[in-house]
């Protein structure tokens, strides 16, 4: 059993439908971190207006805890995002931006603090208490990525913000992705990382994040029509639990990739996955062979899925799929059902908050 869950979802078509067919027992479950991105262009809107987003997350969500951070990568930002980053005053733009959409729409949200690598204390601390003050709120996030060359320092100063604010803040540790070939790695250096300032930082809340679907799965498995691969996130989560932090909130993200791929696929082979607690199962299908019709006719004759099977959407597209006449016959929709399936299987595992 998870004593909470922090699913991660950028707020692309995909991952927001797969979000929004949860249903409402897992929603009650979950504490979701938003990485807000920008809403698909249209005649009448070619910026992507963001606000479209977060009238999703509304519409679903209501006036539930989650976590609210902005999106990094240049492909799903817009001129609207990138100016929330500026650091004027403290990142005065983000602050004023997270207290009108927190009133506008009634938000029950924590902000992630923006900030760089090498962003120091005081610049931290001012950006966490004009969030607190003009936002508003009770707890602000940081964000602290394995791979940050300056590590060491940030831990520094995020210790220092914790004896600042006491509880109010909460570290995600963000491992991205984790498979079979790297997981040992990433446990050897975030143990060397973590251990000099382990004393400092026991002030704060503290989520592992990591993801272990692959980038691709043909770049993974060439052209096999079907196969499996082991989900890593519990394992580098129990592991992170029982060598450091007792009280450790579990994030994953949604069995998505980490990043956005920004590969183009013009000749992509239909394939539905179907991912249980510890495995992500595959099957795929040339379109004239009979496509997403196919795979998913595989998976509900399987045993897996009658062993693994869970009262969902995403189960019940399959089964549809399966009689011949699918609901959605390109990738993006096939995501959301494999995220929708795996973020009902892990929200309903969770026992208590955090």
């Amino acid at each position: 059993m998870l004593n909470s869950y922090f699913p991660h979802l950028k707020t692309t078509v995909s991952e927001l439908r797969a979000f929004r067919y949860l249903g409402e027992d897992v929603l009650d479950n979950i504490t979701p971190v938003f990485e807000l991105t920008k809403a698909n262009k249209s005649k009448n809107d070619r910026q992507g207006d963001i606000h479209k987003r977060l009238k999703d997350i509304q519409d679903v969500f209501g006036s539930r805890r989650f976590y609210l951070d902005l999106t990094v990568e240049d492909k799903l930002s817009n001129d609207h995002i990138d100016s929330l980053f500026e650091e004027q005053d403290g990142y005065k733009n983000w602050i004023n931006f997270f207290s009108e959409i927190k009133s506008e729409y009634g938000f029950n949200a924590v902000p992630f603090l923006l900030m760089h690598e090498d962003s120091d204390k005081e610049e931290l601390l001012q950006q966490a208490q004009g969030l607190l003050e003009i936002a508003n709120v009770n707890e602000v996030a940081v964000r602290v990525e394995l791979d940050y060359i300056e590590f060491d320092d940030l831990l520094g100063e995020i210790s220092g913000l914790s004896k600042k604010l006491g509880k109010r803040v909460t570290v995600f540790f963000d491992f991205k992705y984790v498979g079979a070939s790297n997981i040992d790695k990433k446990m050897e250096v975030f143990s060397s990382k973590i251990k000099p300032f382990f004393d400092e930082v026991m002030g704060c809340k503290f989520v592992v994040l990591s993801g272990s679907f692959p980038v691709s799965i043909y770049e993974a498995f060439g052209s096999e029509k079907h196969g499996d691969f082991p989900l890593k996130e519990r394992e580098l989560y129990e592991w992170v639990k029982s060598n450091y932090f007792c009280s450790l909130g579990y994030g994953d993200y949604a069995l998505i990739y980490p990043k956005r791929n920004e590969k183009k696929t013009y000749n992509w082979t239909p394939r539905i996955d179907f991912p249980t607690a510890e495995k992500c199962f595959f099957y795929r299908e040339k379109r004239e062979e009979g496509g997403y019709a196919s795979c998913a006719y595989y998976f509900a004759q399987s045993k897996v899925f009658r062993d693994f099977y869970i009262k969902c959407w995403g189960c019940e597209e399959v089964e549809s799929a399966s009689l011949g006449s699918p609901n959605g016959k390109s990738p993006s929709y096939w995501i959301s059902v494999r995220s929708n399936i795996h973020m009902t299987r892990l929200g309903r595992s969770v026992s208590m908050a955090l």
